[in-house]
């Protein structure tokens, strides 16, 4: 009897450690997750409006279940304290991705026609959603005076796991946040009616080849509705191209991390906008400027960043990237290796 007793304590454990083995390598076959993700308008001027977009995406699921997004809020960590927005996801806009399914709203969850009123909403594996953009907060000039002039905020998603696909019984139904945060950097001075004039060079690596120089000469106005704009911009091979005119907002401002600070005529310091370009943002965090042209005499489009960062110049900045059938350009940020960028006040 003894011997059958230590027998059957032998298999048990035998197949208890069996099923161990088994339940772990069961457990590591699926993660299960949502990525998220915020950006924010860079620079925000004291007195406009905190603006930010925010993404939910089911692609990091490795069991590719279906999740459920039940909830959308934010707050902005602003210098006078946390300022939250409250239940936002019926307000949004939502825009899809994918065969995402909403309900208590309505809309194609396009750009153009965003879904509105959602209470909740299904991410099969592989979809997104991305908000419109949205703020509930003004900026105040308190907020200049944060870390870094940055002011900056927290978005959360609540979703959770449907569970349909489980193929290793691993998954949990239960209430799930995920979060990002963005932040803007804070401006108080903004120029409307002062230019930028100058031209130099940068080193960029163009189409695989290192090392290739890009010169550019311009004289740009802050006021983008003045059809006075010149940008010409030319590198090996005989490449060029030509600014015709700027086609979005353009923001002139000081940027307090830009040193030295510009001088009292000038008050500005650099040149940039409120478009990201394939959804980046480019110097210090900011949006670009927008201009149509051509390159290589083929219709283009040009994002843009110039910063004049005091004299003799060799602290400047220039930023360009060109999409166009005649050229593709991607030069900096880079600091000039010749040349000088220069604002004047008018």
């Amino acid at each position: 009897m003894g011997r059958i007793g230590g027998l059957r304590v032998i298999v048990g454990v035998g197949v208890l450690s069996a099923l161990l083995v088994f339940g772990v390598s069961g457990a590591l076959a699926a993660f299960h997750g949502v990525a998220s993700g915020k950006g924010c308008t860079s620079p925000a001027q004291v007195g406009d409006p905190y603006t930010c977009t925010a993404l939910i995406s089911n692609t990091v699921d490795t069991g590719h279940d279906t999740i459920q997004v039940t909830g959308l809020s934010d707050v902005v960590h602003s210098a006078g304290g946390n300022v939250s927005s409250g239940p936002m996801l019926a307000t949004t806009g939502l825009v899809f991705s994918g065969a995402v399914s909403c309900i208590g709203g309505a809309g194609a969850g396009t750009s153009a026609n965003p879904y509105i009123g959602a209470t909740a909403c299904l991410l099969p594996f592989g979809t997104s959603i991305t908000t419109k953009p949205f703020s509930h907060y003004t900026v105040q000039a308190a907020d200049f005076n944060l870390p870094n002039h940055r002011l900056t905020d927290t978005v959360t998603w609540n979703w959770n796991n449907t569970c349909v696909s489980n193929p290793d019984n691993d998954c949990t139904t239960n209430p799930q946040v995920a979060t990002a945060g963005s932040s803007a950097l804070v401006v108080e001075t903004v120029l409307a009616s002062g230019r930028i004039t100058g031209g130099g060079s940068i080193f960029a690596t163009v189409n695989g080849t290192p090392n290739v120089r890009v010169t550019h000469g311009f004289e740009l106005r802050c006021d983008p509705t003045d059809k006075r704009q010149s940008l010409e911009i030319n590198w090996d091979g005989g490449n060029n191209f030509h600014l015709d005119k700027i086609i979005n907002s353009v923001i002139c401002f000081d940027d307090p991390t830009t040193q030295p600070p510009p001088p009292p005529g000038t008050v500005v310091d650099t040149y940039a906008g409120n478009t990201l370009f394939n959804g980046q943002s480019g110097f210090h965090g900011f949006g670009y400027a927008v201009g149509t042209g051509t390159c290589n005499k083929e219709p283009a489009t040009i994002y843009f960043i110039v910063i004049d960062a005091g004299e003799p110049g060799t602290e400047d900045t220039a930023e360009y990237h060109i999409v166009s059938s005649g050229c593709t350009l991607d030069a900096g940020p880079a600091q000039l290796l010749k040349g000088n960028h220069q604002f004047h006040k008018n």
